[in-house]
């Protein structure tokens, strides 16, 4: 810095030595933070210790580089995240609408169709981060093959169930056996009546699980980014903590998303949208200024 104005980034290459970038201009563009466990802690408390599948980069050195120099961070302490499967990555297709899912007392908490953002902060917020779907043989027999091998490893490593009932299953994870058979009953009963009178899942999700042996699943949930960094003004210009700009300072993308989105993510797209046009206004304010310089 220069009397308080950005001229460009000090780095460290991966050889360990020290390379500095002048500039006119500076774009804070590293994303955010979810692989940084004590910034999780210190500003997404709600979900420290949540398992995360972001890109390995994402540690917050961007944004603390900023914060080190008198940048004001804004957020209101979420995520973006997604359920999860310990046995695959990303949107599994074994977390699957036609299970059901409980709780770890055994209790059915969500529509299994719904919105999956949604049930993520729910189990989220669980003492143990966890929930468990409930199979048949009905539900096995039609996986393709993948999915089944997958599925076996699961089994083989003992974060998956099977017993001759469901509740024999859920005890072996260490889950209420008589709580989960109460659940299915109660949910095989809606699936035969065909209505979902408890969580409104659509008819087409409710299916009896009903086919002997029977299996149960632990699942859970990981983020996918993290909604908290630079106070920005439209400009795109990073300001410091009495509201003013940091001259020579912007920054584009999830490392400043903290004002964007608030605690939740109700659709997809969104972070990817901000990312669009805040790193487009970014530059264009950033070489405009520049051109003025």
């Amino acid at each position: 810095m220069d009397n308080g104005a950005v001229t460009g980034v000090l780095a460290r290459s991966g050889a360990g030595e020290l390379v500095q970038y002048s500039a006119k201009k500076t774009i804070m563009a590293t994303g955010g933070f979810c692989r940084n466990p004590e910034m999780i802690d210190k500003y997404m408390p709600d979900y420290s210790g949540v398992y995360t599948e972001v890109g390995v980069g994402l540690t917050g050195e961007g944004l603390q580089m900023g914060l080190d120099i008198g940048a004001d961070y804004v957020g209101h302490g979420g995520t973006n995240g997604i359920l999860a499967c310990p046995v695959e990555p990303g949107q599994s297709k074994l977390i699957s609408t036609k299970a059901m899912w409980v709780n770890s007392a055994g209790e059915r908490f969500a529509n299994e169709g719904g919105q999956t953002h949604d049930i993520y902060y729910q189990v989220a917020h669980f003492p143990d981060q966890k929930f468990f779907a409930a199979y048949d043989q009905a539900m096995y027999d039609a996986l393709d093959s993948g999915l089944k091998a997958n599925f076996d490893r699961g089994l083989k490593s003992g974060v998956f169930a099977k017993g001759d009932t469901a509740a024999e299953a859920a005890e072996a994870l260490g889950v209420s056996g008589q709580a989960l058979q109460a659940s299915l009953d109660a949910y095989n009963k809606m699936a035969r009546a065909g209505e979902d009178t408890r969580f409104k899942k659509k008819a087409a999700n409710l299916v009896p699980i009903e086919k002997a042996p029977f299996y149960v699943l632990t699942m859970g949930v990981c983020t996918h980014g993290s909604f908290g960094g630079y106070h920005v003004n439209t400009d795109l210009q990073v300001l410091d903590t009495s509201g003013n700009p940091i001259p020579n300072f912007y920054s584009a993308g999830e490392v400043c998303c903290g004002s964007f989105i608030y605690d939740d993510y109700p659709s997809g797209g969104c972070g990817l949208n901000w990312s669009y046009t805040s790193g487009r206004l970014a530059g264009q304010k950033a070489a405009a200024a520049a051109a003025q310089a």
